[in-house]
Parts: structure tokens; C-alpha cells; sequence
């Protein structure tokens, strides 16, 4: 009767690691004596071998606890809860308990992408793995995980491009989940730049090509340069022969960049690497473009004949093979609303074209481009290096117009002058700009006047013309009869 009025109640385990577990229990008496509990672990199930390990508390509060040591981690055991008061009642209670797998250690980061981190760990030599163990590691902030029970190592899925995490791992009992190691410490873990998506060739030339890519996401990383390679189709990245990079906040608000100094007529390839801080990494290249530069532009271009609606185009090519042709383009210069672009193709051999269908009297700038037709059936123009100012002639009957109005006067001006600078040197335009009034002297009778009767004459002659000044001068029969009379 006596045994029977000590009572163990609520004995449990309230914390159990890897190679310890805490005891917690109320004991009920009816009697107010001391108390000397005992707690007794053994191997699972086996209370008959000797105790594995243990803990004692003496105290005379009803509510006690107490932690046993040195255990096996990752183990199965039962204990036995002994109370004996000071009048010999003894009470016993039983209860099973396993122990937590010991923490991995060395958790680091072995590879990443930029929606994946893969890690790997180390195992404790002394573990004991008679009970499977999961180990799992969790990206804090993304609720992610991943597991594994048979290695040692697994990978992070479904992340975020470009963004830090931090990552803890533990081991876990197969048989009970709950029942789990201490956490790790943090490894921080980065996700590199997401891949460039849609990059693609937006315009090609002679010596250029310009590349453009879809929007790219931050990520808590920031973003430092997109690097578009341009390398030699067949090759590889590695052989770049050229490239472009975008900076910062150009990488999402410019979206291209121009990759310059290229060959023309080559076939190359392209692709894209975007960067973020070093922690973060550079993603993996992007799709592959290719693509082909045109050929190049003629070294010279001159005019040949012009006519009113014609112009004749001239050039010393750069390339004699290795593409379709040539087209000259005529662009008008005036107001002329008549006037529009007209073109004409010469093929590759050829170095000469006509342009028609041109308006007369209009200045016209004229280029002159290679072109090939690629494999997907477009039409691939060559750069615009040079060109020329060139204007039609004017039509017939405006020149008939200008020679008659304006060119003959002219001409008969021109003439004039000529013939009045001349007219002191040749004895004909001498007489004839410088004619003055003659008198024929008719043979007579001599005679003798005075130097009145002349001065008297020589009135009468400027009364007769001041009298009658639309009369002309006098004739030599009006000299003769003055003499006669005179006489």
C-alpha cells in the first residue's frame, strides 16, 4: 500500500539533441519526505542490459527535471523514471525517446544558376545512420528547399534571378521529421543575372551590326554590363573578334548596343553575357545570333552623262565577287513635289548604272550600295560612304527661251563693247566711231577774202541752224553756192 501513494506523472522529454536528452516530470505524494529520482537510459526496448546513461535530482519539489548525457545521436531509447522516498515508496515510469541527428558541417555553395543554388555538406565521422537521416537545406526568404538522404549534396530550385539568400541546413530523422539537428550557420548564397533573352540583330551593315535583348530582372543584385560578343561563325565566344557592352541602368532603358570595326561580307555569330556585382556572378550566355555584314561600299563614285531626265552613275568598286549587286539611288535636293526618289541596279560585274525617270533642272544627291540577298530571302544593304550633288539639265525650250531674251542681247552687248575698245586700233571702227563733217573742196577761181567777210560767214551758217536746227548740215552744193556768192 505503501508503494502505491507516490505517483509519477507527466514524465516526458521536453528536449532531446543529438547526445543529450531533458527529463521533466511531477511527482504526487501524499507524504511530505524527501524524494531521490533516478532517471535510467537503455538501449530501445531493453530495460534488462545495464543503464547506457542517467541523471539523479534530489529535491523535495513536486515538479523536477533533469538531462541525460554522453547518448548516441541519431538512437533509439527508453528510459525508466525511479522515485524513492525516505519511508522506502518507490513509483517507476517509462518512456521512449530517440535521439536528433548530429549538424552538418562544411555547408558551402558548389555551383549556381541563376534560378538554381546547388550545395554540398559534410557528415560527422560519428553519426549513427542505422536510422535514415534527411538532410535538408532551406533558402531563408524564399521557401525553398531541397533534400537528400543517401548524398551529400542537392540543388535549390526555383529562385530568383540576381538576388542573395541565406542558406542553413539540418538533419532530419526519416521516421519522425520533427525530430531535427541544430541548424547550420548562414552561407549566404547569390543567384547570377537571369540569361539575355531575345537578343537578335536589328540592322546590319558593311562594318556594323546593332543588337537589341528583351527587358532583364534586377534581382536585389544591380546589374553592371551587358557584353555582346561577336565572333566568327563556326567558332566560339572565346575567338571573339569583336564586341559591345551597355552599362548600369542602360542595360533595361537602351536595350542595344552597336558592335563596330566588323568585316565587310563576313557570316559571324553573336552572343550576350550580363554581369552583376562579384558576389552575383555573370549569367550563362544567351541564344546565339547570326548574321551577316554586307558588302562594302564602292571607293569612288562619279558622275558620267547627264541629260534632262537621266543621270549616269559611275563607280570604282571595293569588291569584284561574293554578293548580288549594286543599287544607285537618286534623292531630290528641291521643292520640286514632282520630283521623287527614283533608283536603278547594276549587277555585281557592272560599274556603271542609269538612273531615268528623273525631273529636269532639279539637284538630286545620288548614293551608290552593295547588296546581297541573305538565305531567309532578304534583301542586305551595303553602308552609304559616299555620294554626289548633281542636277538634270534644263528642258529645250527653255534654253530657246533664255537664248533669246536674255543670251542674244547679251551677245550683241558684249559685242559692241568689244568693237568700241577696239576702235582706236583698227583704221575701219576708227572711221566709223569717229566720223566727223566733211566738206568737199571743188576746184575755182581763187579768190581772196577778208577776215569780217569770213567772221560774217560763219554767223550766217549758225543763224540758218539755230532758225532751223532739224535742218542737217550743210552740202557741199550749199558750200558752193555760199562760195559762189561770196565771190
Amino acid at each position: 500500500m505503501l508503494f502505491l501513494l507516490i505517483v509519477i506523472k507527466d514524465l516526458k522529454v521536453t528536449e532531446v539533441k543529438d547526445t543529450s536528452a531533458k527529463f521533466s516530470w511531477v511527482v504526487n505524494s501524499v507524504s511530505n519526505e524527501w524524494k531521490n529520482t533516478t532517471i535510467y537510459v537503455f538501449p530501445d526496448k531493453n530495460l534488462t542490459t545495464n543503464p547506457v546513461s542517467g541523471c539523479h535530482v534530489t529535491d523535495e519539489n513536486a515538479e523536477q527535471t533533469c538531462t541525460a548525457e554522453n547518448l548516441f545521436s541519431n538512437t533509439r531509447y527508453s528510459s525508466l523514471c525511479v522515485v524513492f522516498e525516505k519511508s522506502a515508496n518507490v513509483s517507476l515510469a517509462r518512456i521512449d525517446f530517440q535521439t536528433t541527428p548530429q549538424k552538418p558541417h562544411n555547408l558551402k555553395v558548389s555551383s549556381r544558376t541563376d534560378i538554381s543554388i546547388s550545395v554540398s555538406w559534410e557528415i560527422p565521422e560519428n553519426e549513427v545512420t542505422t536510422s535514415p537521416i534527411r538532410y535538408i537545406v532551406k533558402a531563408t526568404g524564399a521557401d525553398q528547399e531541397c533534400a537528400s538522404e543517401e548524398s551529400k549534396s542537392c540543388k535549390i530550385m526555383s529562385l530568383t534571378p540576381n538576388t542573395a539568400y541565406d542558406l542553413t541546413i539540418e538533419a532530419c530523422s526519416v521516421d519522425n521529421l520533427s525530430l531535427c539537428s541544430e541548424k547550420s550557420g548562414i552561407v549566404k548564397g547569390f543567384t547570377t543575372p537571369a540569361a539575355v533573352q531575345d537578343l537578335q540583330v536589328d540592322n546590319v551593315g558593311s562594318r556594323k551590326a546593332i543588337f537589341s535583348w528583351s527587358d532583364i530582372p534586377n534581382g536585389s543584385g544591380e546589374l553592371k554590363n551587358l557584353t555582346v560578343y561577336v565572333f566568327s561563325r563556326g567558332s566560339s565566344k572565346n575567338e571573339t573578334v569583336n564586341k559591345c557592352y551597355v552599362i548600369g541602368s542602360n542595360i533595361n532603358s537602351m536595350r542595344t548596343c552597336t558592335a563596330m570595326a566588323l568585316s565587310p561580307n563576313v557570316q559571324y555569330s553573336a552572343t550576350a553575357v550580363i554581369c552583376s556585382n562579384d558576389d552575383y556572378g555573370c549569367s550563362v550566355d544567351s541564344n546565339a545570333v547570326d548574321f551577316q555584314t554586307a558588302p562594302p561600299a564602292p571607293v569612288q563614285i562619279t558622275a558620267g552623262a547627264i541629260g534632262t531626265k537621266y543621270i549616269e552613275v559611275r563607280w570604282t568598286p571595293a569588291l569584284i565577287q561574293g554578293f548580288d549587286g549594286y543599287q544607285v539611288v537618286a534623292i531630290p535636293l528641291s521643292g520640286n513635289p514632282q520630283a521623287k526618289p527614283q533608283t536603278c541596279n547594276a549587277a555585281a560585274s557592272e560599274k556603271s548604272c542609269v538612273i531615268r525617270n528623273l525631273q529636269s533642272a532639279t539637284r538630286y544627291t545620288i548614293t551608290v550600295v552593295a547588296y546581297i540577298k541573305t538565305s531567309d530571302g532578304k534583301t542586305l544593304y551595303g553602308d552609304t560612304i559616299l555620294f554626289l550633288n548633281l542636277r538634270t539639265d534644263v528642258e529645250t525650250y527653255f534654253r530657246n527661251i533664255i537664248a533669246v531674251f536674255i543670251l542674244i542681247p547679251l551677245f550683241i552687248l558684249l559685242t559692241f563693247l568689244i568693237l568700241f575698245a577696239l576702235r582706236n586700233r583698227i583704221p575701219a571702227l576708227h572711221r566709223l566711231f569717229n566720223r566727223k563733217l566733211e566738206v568737199d573742196i571743188v576746184p575755182g577761181p581763187m579768190t581772196t577774202i577778208s577776215f569780217n567777210d569770213a567772221k560774217a560767214l560763219d554767223q550766217q551758217f549758225q543763224l540758218d541752224f539755230l532758225e532751223n536746227p532739224q535742218d542737217l548740215p550743210p552740202t557741199s552744193n550749199q558750200v558752193k553756192k555760199f562760195s559762189t556768192e561770196l565771190i
